[in-house]
């Protein structure tokens, strides 16, 4: 299990009275029992030489007394084993669709189906506003599929080297989306090349919409002066053109 959700109030609300060094051992704890999937071995020295804290067994042993309990396996933390029970669950499932989904279209895909992407638990059971847990689907999707709906057939071992280095949800959603970006494509000498539209993700991009505004379509109509706009003008007008008479009719000074 490579990723899991941190319920940062739930934790700080049981580990509060820790020391920052027992607070680290926790962490480190939890992370290498999710990472590995397996309870933490039974001698504590081994414990601290796998989570790098060889000089702080004490607090590694007051950490264990308090949130772990040790069977025959090792020591057990009550969160990590419900949690990586769920992740098992989920794992399971999404093998079992994504064999039935794939082996629909082709049953050679399905044999060819190597693990189960690791999905995404969350750290607290009660935490309402936690997000269910993702699944990454691992059945090998073939580049020819991709290859044969690209516009621009250059640089196929590059584009296809990129592609293997995929993990599979961006390659069902690349080719999800790869449709809409081909529709938008009228002009072939602005297509990029599939090694660049795959390494930089370019089905992720919003894709413009073509809306043609209201302001577009607008057409000048002059205003229309009404009559009392009409009378103030002329007023102006008669106003300032007897000005311009008086000064044209004032007696010069000598």
């Amino acid at each position: 299990m490579h990723y899991y959700q941190f319920a940062i109030n739930e934790y700080q609300s049981h580990t509060a009275h820790l020391d920052h060094v027992e607070d680290i051992a926790y962490r480190r704890m939890m992370d290498w029992a999710y990472l590995h999937e397996r309870p933490l071995p039974i001698d504590p020295e081994e414990i601290c030489r796998l989570i790098r804290m060889r000089t702080q067994c004490d607090s590694i042993r007051i950490v264990l007394r308090e949130f772990w309990v040790l069977h025959e396996d090792g020591y057990h933390n009550h969160r990590v084993d419900e949690e990586l029970s769920r992740y098992r669950a989920k794992s399971d499932k999404a093998t079992t669709s994504a064999n039935t989904r794939w082996g629909s279209k082709n049953k050679a895909l399905a044999k060819r189906c190597e693990r189960i992407a690791k999905a995404k638990p969350t750290h607290s059971e009660g935490n309402a506003n936690n997000k269910s847990l993702i699944i990454n689907k691992t059945i090998e999707i073939p580049f020819d599929k991709f290859w044969s709906l690209y516009p621009r057939k250059s640089a196929k071992a590059a584009a296809n080297k990129v592609w293997s280095k995929l993990c599979n949800n961006d390659k069902i959603d690349a080719l999800d989306k790869l449709p809409r970006h081909i529709a938008k494509w009228t002009d072939p000498q602005f297509i990029p090349h599939a090694t660049t539209w795959l390494n930089q993700k370019r089905w992720e991009d919003v894709l413009e919409v073509n809306v043609v505004t209201a302001a577009a379509h607008k057409t000048y109509e002059p205003k229309v002066e009404t009559e009392e706009e009409k009378k103030e003008n002329a007023r102006r007008a008669t106003e300032q053109l007897a000005k311009y008479q008086a000064m044209l009719n004032k007696p010069k000074t000598e």
